[in-house]
């Protein structure tokens, strides 16, 4: 089930904008997740040349914070955010969608608030042992497709359970 998550409790969820055809307006593309004040984690395909592993121009990407609504302009809390470096993964297969991850890393860190926060990562040291997580329930927030097939204009979440990567690739 997707609901709305309410824009009260910190997040680190970013709004990723590419710039239009025009080159003076930014259009919503994808989501990222903030893991630094400097860095954000999104997927490769998000900002890369359409089937290429060649990254999109730093001008031509940027990260917006503190949105829960991307509809809006301009969020009180919202702050927009130049991309310093493009990182996609070395190994990133375009045609495949393997190792689909990439860093951007911002020209100037991230102001944190109760708003903006950076996600919590697990440690190779914390005792939690990834296959004992599998069937257990996770949250995916983001602005994705709606159940018509439109980009939601809030932020929401949804309630899935936490899967292999062979299963998710449904082998």
């Amino acid at each position: 089930m997707v609901t709305n998550l309410a824009p009260v409790n910190g997040h680190g969820n970013v709004a990723l904008f590419h710039r239009t055809l025009s080159g003076n307006e930014f259009d919503y593309q994808c989501g990222g997740t903030l893991v630094h004040k400097y860095l954000v984690l999104t997927a490769a395909h998000c900002v890369t040349q359409r089937s290429s592993k060649k990254p999109l121009a730093q001008g031509d990407i940027l990260v917006k914070v503190g949105r829960f609504d991307i509809s809006e302009q301009q969020e009180e809390q919202g702050r927009d955010h130049e991309v310093e470096q493009v990182l996609p993964h070395r190994d990133y297969k375009p045609l495949s969608f393997e190792n689909d991850i990439a860093i951007l890393k911002l020209k100037v860190p991230v102001i944190f608030t109760l708003l903006v926060q950076p996600i919590c990562l697990w440690k190779r040291d914390d005792g939690i042992i990834l296959p004992n997580v599998y069937r257990m329930p996770g949250t995916v927030v983001g602005w994705g497709l709606t159940e018509n097939n439109t980009v939601a204009s809030t932020l929401n979440q949804a309630q899935m359970p936490v899967v292999s990567y062979s299963r998710m690739l449904g082998k």
